[in-house]
């Protein structure tokens, strides 16, 4: 496989998007969670209901997406890499993976079944994620610039350029 299909890269920008939105409307799900941990009746947020609606979106897509790694591959890494970049990006994409499972499980688990420990998880999977999308990024842009390879365009095309050999 020389490059991730669109229904790949559609996905991954997507989850992208959603998990960037759900970064930036915590403040309104954890307000709306302690009123319900403090049985205080009201309305719950609008800000609250999208971050729920947005969170399990992101897990059934990143169900969608595992589905799909699995049935139709991935590119392979550049074979001209150091083995610990690519042992690095194994690493830092199945801890992605994990994370897109566990930080909509436990945000389930807290909002639904009024668990505090779960919110816990939730909020310390938010600080985890946030540094894996960090590695993810710093990753993907040493590859592009300092060794040259062409690994960071795949997410933004379905076949790899030509080369004039």
């Amino acid at each position: 496989m020389t490059g991730y299909s669109r229904a790949q890269i559609t996905l991954h920008w997507v989850i992208v998007g959603l998990i960037s939105l759900q970064l930036g409307i915590n403040d309104g799900v954890e307000a709306g969670f302690n009123d319900r941990m403090n049985h205080r009746a009201g309305p719950i947020s609008a800000w609250a209901i999208l971050h729920i609606a947005a969170g399990l979106t992101v897990l059934a897509l990143a169900v969608v997406r595992l589905i799909l790694r699995l049935t139709q591959g991935v590119p392979s890494p550049p074979t001209d890499n150091a083995a610990l970049v690519t042992w690095s990006g194994h690493l830092t994409h199945f801890a992605l993976y994990l994370i897109m499972f566990a930080m909509p499980a436990t945000g389930a688990i807290a909002w639904f079944g009024f668990s505090e420990i779960a919110a816990g998880l939730h909020e310390w999977g938010r600080w985890v994620l946030t540094l894996l999308i960090a590695l993810h990024v710093a990753g993907a842009l040493a590859e592009h610039f300092l060794f040259g390879q062409d690994t960071l365009m795949r997410m933004f095309r379905t076949t790899p350029p030509k080369r004039n050999d």
